[in-house]
């Protein structure tokens, strides 16, 4: 496994929504809440 740690991407955010879009249409049916962005990459600047 590899890990690279990085700064503060302006693009995380889009880049999740992409992600939250494709899993919700394969997960629709089973979906009993929604799907959200947690961690040190859902908050801006840290």
């Amino acid at each position: 496994m590899k890990i690279q740690l990085s700064s503060y991407s302006l693009n995380w955010p889009m880049s999740f929504e992409l992600e939250k879009q494709k899993l919700e249409g394969l997960l629709l049916p089973w979906l009993a809440g929604t799907i959200e962005h947690v961690g040190s990459t859902a908050v801006k600047g840290m």
